[in-house]
């Protein structure tokens, strides 16, 4: 953390040492990987994660509403210390996966979650379609 001292027309921003390096001593990256069970390949997908409180996570620069986000085949998340939960969800094709992990100070690790197939409806003559949804007030952005 730094202070600021300002003047009548002079700002000047002190940094106090190791305030930088103390702020990301508090914190943790975690890189979670999601794939195909089968098929090994990467799939995208959507998270739930929530904090040690139960508030809902928002990480930076991917598409977040409400209490999720949703990114393609890995996400590296810069976490806070604590305990988190999440829930991994692709549609109604795959089952839902939950779990929880730990941050700690300074951690680095990969965690590939595996997701099951629970129907492949390709395969059984389904295909995806657009509903062409509109949504309406704030939420039509």
């Amino acid at each position: 953390m730094g202070k600021v001292f300002c003047g009548l027309l002079v700002c000047v921003a002190i940094a106090l040492p190791g305030a930088a390096s103390a702020r990301a001593a508090q914190k943790g990256g975690l890189e979670i990987r999601v794939v195909d069970k089968e098929t090994g390949e990467p799939i995208s997908v959507r998270m739930h994660l929530k904090d040690g409180r139960g508030k809902p996570v928002q990480p930076p620069k991917v598409p977040y509403w409400h209490d999720h986000f949703v990114f393609g085949t890995k996400i590296l998340l810069d976490l806070p210390v604590g305990n988190y939960t999440f829930e991994i969800e692709r549609g109604p094709e795959y089952r839902d996966t939950t779990g929880h992990f730990t941050i700690d100070r300074g951690a680095s690790d990969t965690k590939t979650v595996a997701l099951s197939r629970f129907i492949d409806m390709k395969k059984e003559g389904w295909w995806s379609g657009d509903l062409h949804i509109h949504r309406l007030g704030p939420d039509a952005k």
